[in-house]
């Protein structure tokens, strides 16, 4: 009786659905640089949060770009998605005015559509 109820308590967790990871790096620009590019990975089921400080009314540029275009992203700020960011999550590339006046710290979240990805992050702030 104790290895059926050993078994069917494995079995129970086997078919449990995998719990996403979420990585996390701050972005950090070399001094006087306007943008920065870096190639990273990740598992199935993870995504990576990508940290940086800008200012509201500056522009930025996002592109990710894999070798099998499964590597896709979301801009988010303090407020929640970034204006039509919302309608780019998912997408490859991203440009827009940040809000406000106020300096602030944004998120770029990469994950994969399918399976895990090596990918390249582009990002530009002018």
């Amino acid at each position: 009786m104790k290895r059926f109820i050993s078994t069917l308590v494995l079995l129970c967790l086997l078919t449990l659905p995998a719990v996403s990871q979420e990585l996390e790096e701050e972005l950090r620009f070399k001094p006087g640089a306007s943008s920065i590019q870096i190639k990273r990975g990740i598992a199935r089921g993870e995504s990576m949060r990508f940290l940086l400080g800008a200012r509201g009314g500056q522009k930025m540029n996002v592109v990710v770009q894999s070798l099998e275009n499964n590597a896709i992203f979301e801009v988010v700020g303090d407020g929640g998605p970034l204006g039509n960011s919302q309608e780019s999550a998912g997408k490859q590339k991203w440009s827009g005015t940040l809000p406000g006046y106020a300096d602030g710290t944004y998120a770029i979240i990469v994950s994969s559509t399918r399976g895990g990805s090596e990918f390249n992050l582009y990002v530009e702030i002018r």
